[in-house]
């Protein structure tokens, strides 16, 4: 039974050139959108045309490869045992699944029977607010009451919320994830103890996968209110036991409300141990990039010369020894939302302006006489020093002078 059905006709990803060919070929009554494409849009959220659409089909995936496959779509198959497969058109991203219920299931992993019925695919989805359908014509099936939670910030399981944890545990940090987005007021009781007496299970997930859905809850707008549940509840310490009390992110949340920018780094920065040490412990066992180890490196120990009241030369001096990701950053680590018209000017300037560039090459001091070898490292060093002392003033030429 439908609990309400609208209609999103004018949704900008249904007009999409791509999508329009994937109903095309699958067919208008064989598939619906489904999740995150379709819940956004009755929030009015901007759509990115980099987010992946979730589709629903009654085809077997295996019918799906091949209908996709003779058109020459390019079709990865991610998930045949869920019923999961992948389509790529012009670079955009379906994750197409056929419908299903699942018949046993062990933590992550279950046995699955596909099936042709809407209402029951729908209620073996997390929440109701990620169990809304609308099909090709923008017509929105609503099977679990997720309109009116959505409209009511409210985050819910469908069914028994135990039961839905232990088919996953990575649900329990899906359901703090969601309302850190998407809700408001309280949480909803049920769903917030099965989430906090099941919190064990945790310990059961892959350490990639609970790491990426911490970076998307405190990607939120202002998830603090939710890790304060997460702190009390005891969740964080089995999740992340090395983090900074979650306090530590109030200045810096403020100030990126004020500011319009949320950074998840940022925030981890914030929030990891200041020791280089720890951090890299911490990298090790959540299996960082190399990237982001790099990446916050740079944020874990900052330059006591930035602040919110730089003038224009100190503001140089910053973005040629940082450049201006990490001096923005660093920036925003070190100031409060009473700095915030000071942090905004320095964006502002630093954005705007051409880092100096110091221009003497080796080959300069070669042709002066010098060998490649340490002293002339050392004269390079010694040249460069007297540029930054004199505010990057002395032309190369004077420079170069000083080695006479």
């Amino acid at each position: 039974m439908v609990d309400w059905q609208g209609n999103i006709s004018d949704a900008e990803w249904l007009a999409y050139p791509e999508t329009k060919r994937l109903i095309s070929l699958l067919g208008e009554s064989a598939i619906r959108f489904v999740g995150g494409a379709v819940r956004d849009t009755l929030l009015g959220l901007d759509k990115n045309d980099n987010w992946d659409i979730d589709v629903a089909t009654t085809y077997t995936p295996e019918k799906v490869i091949e209908i996709l496959e003779n058109s020459h779509v390019k079709v990865i198959p991610t998930g045949l045992k869920h019923g999961t497969v992948t389509a790529v058109i012009d670079n955009k991203i379906f994750e197409i699944t056929t419908l299903r219920h699942d018949v046993e299931t062990f933590g992550r992993h279950a046995n699955v029977e596909f099936h042709h019925n809407w209402e029951e695919d729908a209620k073996r989805r997390d929440f109701t607010l990620n169990a809304l359908f609308a099909n090709a014509s923008g017509d929105v099936f609503d099977y679990t009451g997720g309109f009116k939670d959505l409209k009511a910030g409210k985050v819910r399981f469908i069914g028994d919320a135990k039961k839905r944890i232990k088919e996953d545990a990575l649900r329990i940090l899906r359901f703090f994830r969601f309302f850190a987005h998407y809700g408001r007021g309280e949480m909803d009781k049920d769903s917030l103890n099965a989430s906090l007496t099941s919190k064990t299970l945790l310990k059961t997930l892959s350490v990639e996968r609970i790491f990426i859905e911490f970076l998307k809850l405190i990607a939120a707008r202002d998830p603090l209110p939710c890790l304060r549940v997460m702190e009390d509840g005891g969740v964080l310490a089995i999740i992340l036991p090395e983090i900074e009390p979650v306090e530590v992110l109030k200045d810096l949340i403020a100030l990126e409300i004020g500011l319009g920018e949320i950074n998840s780094i940022r925030r981890l920065s914030c929030l990891l141990p200041k020791k280089l040490k720890h951090l890299k412990e911490v990298g090790e066992r959540l299996k960082f990039s190399n990237e982001l180890s790099r990446n916050l490196r740079k944020l874990q120990y900052l330059d006591q010369n930035i602040n919110s009241s730089m003038n224009d030369i100190a503001i140089k001096h910053a973005l040629y020894n940082y450049g201006y990701l990490t001096l923005r950053d660093q920036l925003v680590l070190k100031s409060k939302i009473k700095d915030l018209e000071g942090v905004n000017r320095i964006c502002r300037i630093a954005k705007n302006m051409v880092p100096p560039e110091f221009n003497i090459r080796g080959n300069d001091l070669i042709e002066r006489g010098y060998e490649s070898n340490q002293k002339l490292g050392h004269a390079l060093s010694y040249l460069e020093n007297l540029w930054l002392e004199s505010d990057f003033m002395i032309s190369k030429e004077e420079l170069l002078r000083f080695l006479d």
